[in-house]
């Protein structure tokens, strides 16, 4: 009732006098103090039952206490995961909760009285010890027989069935936060299911846009199994969707089953409620019985008072009694509106997606049909890259001759620095040697190492001059590329114009020969309709002619028709020459039409060349300028190559002067130190020698590396050559 604390006394089996605890009352609105004295009882039966029933009562209510705290905890959980069988949730509360009819009363309220989910917080009016406190209706004749008055004894009793009624106040309170619990858990699997038909929404969605994209792209075989996939997903998808709906109406039923458990709780709670309405009833019929007129006369007031309040109680009970009948009411009504929208939004989306899975069984057989028709124009266009790639094969020989020359170039550039090192490792040698001999002929080593190193510096000399000469031929080479390119720039600029001004000669020819062909339509029109004239006129006159001629068997004036036949005779010969006239011109503007179409024919044809020629143009330029990256690519190699070489011979020259120092050191301190400087010399050689070797291992590594990445990169731009010319095809066949 109060907030949750323990109340210890550990001195209560010492202290013989009364404790007093005062505890306030969290949920009464009056703000009234539960005021309880605490003593101890003296006698071994007092003790015994003490000592037995008070730990039983402690240990009841703790067992009870747990089971509440565990439901409240159980109901979470549930609600949070959705996983949780209720009639396990609820199967330790109804075992407490149902009452005992075997057993006695005073049983039956203790077990009543014990059904409390909070715990008390007092303090101690002697020393502020607290203590774990616990009353029974048990505890109750007891004081009486210990209390002056019967008028205290009813007091207290009332207190009690007052405690009593705040208890099941707070058990109903407790059971109307579990129903908000269920609500917001059904609200909370509405939500899911809003949230499942936004994915599916969302899957929809993507479906389309896939169906979209399947529509615009010209694809393949692979595009064909891409589908098959997006389909075997989607109908995952709707047996993932088909468990979660299963998963939902099992949610449901759960909770279902535990609205049915809480209703039966509320119904033991009822029972509850009617069995302390009798036992106030009891109550009272005692109070009348035992207390006299003149008590009665006094205390008149509080009994009215205590009959209003327990009136009040009644009326309460009756209101919350109403108050679950209509939520009992309410989540019967929401629980059948719940299925029906889940099944008819689940045969909705049922019957949606399979109507969907046909349309895209449709869209793959014609897919798979327009995907064979592609295959046959790949094939066409298989068939013109392998004659572009013959083409580039021819350019890239030429190209490869051309980086051959350069190769075989550098090659000879390389053997001449190895010529160079040669000479200086025999010149290292003969000067170990000589070093050997410095004791007895040290006049003589230092006459031979100084001719020595005159060729040495001739030697350097020379390289100096072929590194020289390397460098102005690289330079002479630059210059032509840089001058053919420009000539190349120069010959493209001129072929463009050369195209231009074709193009605007083929237009202005078609516009001629449209136009051209719009006046010979406009002529036979005009011809044929003057022939069909003629023809009715001749028509007509022939007629007459018949006429006339009838009309002269029968009659007397001859003469008369014969000048009118002549006369029609003159006038057919008329019309016919007329006739012969049309014909004529009709079969000249004939002849002019055949001209006309031939003409246009052979500028057509004209067109179409030039077409290709602007084509082939185009490609020649993009395989020029490919071919002038390269060349630079190559330039930039071979300069950096160049400096390498340069940083080498460097190194070359500051060896050389070291052993010039060395060889200038050895010769003033010979007489002093000759066995000391032959160990150096010979040292020092000896690393010069593995120098002499590592530089070579670090120039073949060099040529190894060089010409991979020469083979690599023409593996490269062969490659990307044949993709440009594939990509160009393709344009063109669909613009073609």
């Amino acid at each position: 009732m109060g907030e949750s604390s323990t109340i210890i006394d550990s001195d209560g089996t010492r202290r013989k006098q009364p404790v007093t605890v005062s505890l306030p009352l969290k949920f009464a609105n009056s703000g009234a103090i539960l005021h309880v004295t605490i003593h101890k009882i003296e006698g071994a039966e007092d003790q015994r039952y003490v000592g037995d029933g008070e730990d039983s009562i402690i240990s009841r209510e703790g067992s009870l206490h747990r089971q509440v705290m565990d439901y409240s905890d159980n109901v979470q959980n549930s609600a949070e995961d959705g996983d949780l069988d209720p009639a396990e949730l609820f199967s330790p509360l109804q075992q407490n909760s149902m009452p005992r009819r075997a057993a006695d009363t005073a049983t039956t309220e203790r077990k009543m009285h014990r059904r409390t989910n909070t715990d008390w917080s007092g303090s101690s009016a002697s020393d502020g010890s607290l203590t774990e406190l616990a009353n029974s209706p048990d505890d109750i004749p007891r004081e009486w027989h210990k209390g002056s008055d019967p008028v205290e004894k009813l007091r207290s009793e009332n207190t009690m069935l007052l405690r009593q009624l705040e208890v099941s106040e707070l058990e109903l309170q407790s059971l109307r936060k579990q129903i908000l619990k269920e609500n917001n858990r059904t609200r909370d699997l509405s939500r899911q299911i809003t949230s499942l038909k936004e994915e599916r929404d969302a899957v929809k969605i993507e479906f389309e846009q896939l169906k979209s994209k399947e529509v615009c792209d010209s694809g393949s075989e692979d595009e064909n199994e891409g589908s098959k996939a997006l389909l075997k997903e989607i109908r995952h998808e709707l047996e993932h969707e088909k468990e979660l709906n299963a998963n939902l109406r099992l949610q449901l039923q759960k909770t279902e089953d535990s609205n049915s458990n809480l209703i039966l709780a509320v119904r033991d709670l009822n029972e509850m409620l009617e069995q302390k309405n009798i036992e106030i009833a009891r109550l009272t019929s005692k109070i009348e019985a035992s207390t006299s007129i003149e008590e009665a006369r006094h205390n008149t007031d509080e009994v009215h008072m205590m009959k209003q309040t327990i009136t009040d109680l009644n009326a309460e009970l009756e209101f919350y009694q109403k108050h679950k009948e209509e939520l009992e009411m309410h989540i019967e009504e929401l629980n059948h509106e719940n299925d029906k929208n889940q099944l008819q939004e689940s045969m909705k989306t049922r019957n949606e997606l399979e109507s969907q899975v046909q349309r895209l069984e449709d869209e793959i057989k014609q897919q798979s049909e327009e995907y064979s028709e592609s295959l046959i124009a790949i094939n066409e266009l298989e068939t013109q890259v392998n004659e572009l790639n013959k083409e580039l094969e021819n350019r890239t020989q030429g190209f490869e001759e051309e980086l051959d020359a350069i190769i075989h170039a550098k090659t000879e550039q390389e053997q001449r620095a190895i010529r160079a090192e040669e000479a200086l490792r025999t010149t290292r040698w003969k000067n170990a040697a000589n070093a050997e001999r410095v004791q007895e002929e040290f006049k003589e080593l230092s006459v031979e190492m100084a001719g020595r190193l005159d060729e040495n510096e001739k030697m350097t000399m020379k390289a100096v001059a072929e590194a020289n000469e390397a460098n102005e031929e690289l330079r002479l080479l630059k210059d032509q590329t840089v001058i053919e390119l420009d000539n190349l720039k120069h010959q493209l600029g001129l072929k463009e114009e050369q195209i231009a001004n074709m193009s605007m000669e083929l237009d202005d020819k078609t516009s001629k020969l449209q136009h051209a062909q719009k006046q010979e339509k406009e002529n036979q029109e005009a011809f044929s309709k003057e022939i069909r004239m003629l023809k009715t006129e001749i028509e007509k006159l022939e007629e007459q002619r018949n006429q006339f001629s009838d009309q002269a068997k029968q009659s007397d004036e001859t003469r008369k028709m014969q000048t009118s036949n002549e006369k029609t005779e003159i006038l057919i010969q008329r019309w016919n020459k007329e006739r012969d006239e049309l014909e004529r011109k009709i079969a000249s503007a004939k002849k002019e039409t055949e001209k006309a179409q031939k003409q246009l024919i052979s500028t057509r044809s004209l067109k179409d060349k030039k077409e290709m020629v602007i084509s082939n143009l185009q490609s020649e330029m993009d395989n020029i300028r490919v071919e002038c990256n390269d060349l630079k690519h190559s330039l930039l190699q071979e300069e950096r190559e160049k400096e390498q070489l340069r940083k080498q011979l460097s190194q070359l020259r500051n060896d050389l002067q070291k052993k010039e120092d060395e060889i200038s050191s050895i010769a003033v301190p010979v007489e002093s130190s000759d066995a000391t400087n032959l160990t150096g010399l010979l040292s020092e050689a000896e690393g010069l020698k593995e120098r002499n070797k590592a530089m070579e291992r670090e120039l073949k590594d060099m040529e190894e590396r060089y010409s991979e990445i020469s083979l690599r990169f023409a593996e490269v731009e062969g490659e990307r050559q044949q993709l440009v010319m594939t990509v160009r095809n393709l344009k063109n066949g669909k613009k073609n």
